[in-house]
């Protein structure tokens, strides 16, 4: 495990009110995480929020030289993130992959006591098969290419068996349709964060959509 501490450009944030965590990339949210009645998990919401595919290439861009530079560059790249003291390791718990959506909502069925979410931050709809399909052939001749994965922690609350990709989406495709676990690297925003206030902007993302209007709305705003 890697200790950093970084001042970063904010390009990539979590944003977290005490119902909903949100994954933001250039001041535009990609994907929600929506606490279920009561806040079980089993009721969870995902809603995919944009197909973006600009922010994730330049990511991409960036993850491949550190595939092939070790991490030494590691550091270079927490910088396009929120500052704080980060903790980069090797993701290798229990995890339960949420899987990428054609439509943009799904509920979340897992238990936070014994697994970790992996959320996609990209509709399956707009992934590339090409890539896709690239990604599987390198796997299948021994490469091992990284899905990089980003939690943060808040005061009274760790959200770190919530994880977002933020660079690697359609490898981690990749590697479900073969059928093979991922190499998967988290970066921990481990600063002792204060809860956001609550957005705009999410809270009418969450209304729009009836099943999560009808539920989660109605308890926690």
């Amino acid at each position: 495990m890697h200790q950093l501490e970084v001042t970063g450009n904010h390009q990539v944030e979590i944003h977290y009110d005490g119902t909903t965590v949100c994954f933001i990339i250039n001041k535009e949210i990609h994907s929600i995480v929506v606490a279920g009645p009561y806040q079980t998990a089993q009721n969870y919401f995902h809603i995919n929020c944009t197909s973006n595919n600009n922010h994730f290439n330049e990511l991409d861009d960036v993850r491949y030289e550190l595939e092939h530079n070790s991490l030494a560059k590691i550091e270079a790249f927490l910088k396009r993130f929120e500052s704080g003291n980060y903790s980069v390791f090797p993701f290798t718990r229990q995890v339960n992959f949420v899987q990428p959506q054609e439509n943009n909502v799904s509920r979340l069925h897992f238990s936070m006591e014994s697994n970790s979410m992996v959320i996609s931050t990209q509709p399956l709809n707009s992934m590339n098969r090409n890539k896709i399909n690239e990604y599987k052939e390198k796997i299948n001749k021994g490469e091992s290419p990284i899905v990089f994965l980003y939690s943060k922690t808040y005061s009274g609350l760790e959200l770190e068996e919530v994880f977002f990709i933020v660079s690697g989406n359609e490898v981690l495709k990749a590697y479900q349709e073969l059928g093979m676990n991922p190499k998967l690297i988290a970066l921990v925003n481990s600063t002792d964060y204060e809860y956001d206030p609550s957005n705009q902007e999410v809270l009418n993302i969450i209304s729009s959509h009836k099943e999560i209007r009808d539920t989660s709305y109605l308890y926690f705003y």
